[in-house]
């Protein structure tokens, strides 16, 4: 009897009371959170200043919640990359999104592995490598390049990041550094066509005098075109 008593009386209660706890910080905070996020994306559609796009989206980034934080600023840099490469983007506005993709995005999580994790690395990489070919900035290609090797490092076969550095050394002109990654790609993934027929050219280039303009329709998901400088 005491037992039944204590369970109803005392137990009962705190195990209600850690049920709802639970209920709020698993379910509603995430659930809420998400629905922030959406807020945010329609205010940010109509912001006329690069502040009031901050504000936007910090108004989801700030919001507390115990799960959903990372996949909050993986979205919010998926959008962020959206925008850098978009025609008309001024140096200017291209280097403060880039500056603000920075403070927001965190890759100092050492005890995070897989693809989700990678994925921070590959959004900075892409947005220093677009905010490279808008500004001529070349601290953005060393960015570019560094967050590609450091993403390569923890994920050595993610094919995001060598056809991300295959571009970037193409788009410099450097048919050294190119090659050297062609190279791999095409031992990784013989059957890709469009490395098998760019790599006679790229190795032309690397091994030659004169500069050898290389144009393809596609590097991984986007049209680019390929000026590759044997000289670097």
């Amino acid at each position: 009897m005491k037992m039944e008593f204590f369970f109803k009386s005392v137990l009962a209660p705190i195990l209600v009371i850690l049920a709802a706890i639970g209920l709020y910080l698993g379910a509603y905070l995430p659930y809420a959170k998400g629905g922030m996020f959406i807020s945010a994306l329609q205010q940010a559609s109509q912001a006329q200043t690069l502040q009031g796009l901050e504000d936007a989206f910090n108004s989801a980034l700030n919001f507390y919640s115990p799960v959903g934080q990372q996949e909050t600023e993986r979205y919010v840099g998926d959008q962020i990359v959206n925008i850098l490469g978009q025609k008309g983007i001024t140096p200017q506005i291209s280097q403060s999104l880039t500056d603000y993709l920075d403070r927001m995005i965190h890759v100092d999580h050492p005890t995070d592995r897989g693809l989700d994790f990678t994925q921070e690395y590959l959004l900075l990489a892409n947005a220093h490598q677009i905010n490279w070919t808008t500004t001529k900035n070349p601290s953005e290609f060393a960015l570019a390049e560094k967050y590609y090797e450091e993403g390569l490092q923890i994920s050595p076969v993610r094919p995001q990041f060598l056809y991300g550095l295959l571009q970037l050394y193409l788009n410099d002109g450097d048919a050294a550094q190119a090659l050297q990654v062609a190279e791999k790609i095409h031992a990784l993934w013989p059957t890709d066509d469009q490395i098998t027929a760019m790599l006679p050219e790229i190795q032309k280039a690397a091994s030659s005098t004169p500069a050898l303009t290389v144009s393809t329709s596609t590097v991984t998901a986007s049209s680019v075109e390929i000026n590759v400088n044997p000289s670097k």
